[in-house]
């Protein structure tokens, strides 16, 4: 059973929209993928915070 979705909708600044498109075209990844990969490597890193 795949896992449930939430779907959003986000609006972005021009320049943090061009990074963003621009690490996930580095990274082969659509837009979305590379939001998640980005806000994934930030959870970990403020839970790893929380735990020291």
């Amino acid at each position: 059973m795949p896992k449930p979705v939430i779907r959003t909708q986000t609006r972005y600044k021009p320049d943090l929209h061009a990074w963003l498109a621009d690490r996930a075209k580095r990274n082969n990844r659509s837009l979305n993928g590379e939001l998640m990969e980005v806000l994934k490597q930030l959870k970990e890193v403020e839970q790893k915070a929380q735990t020291a």
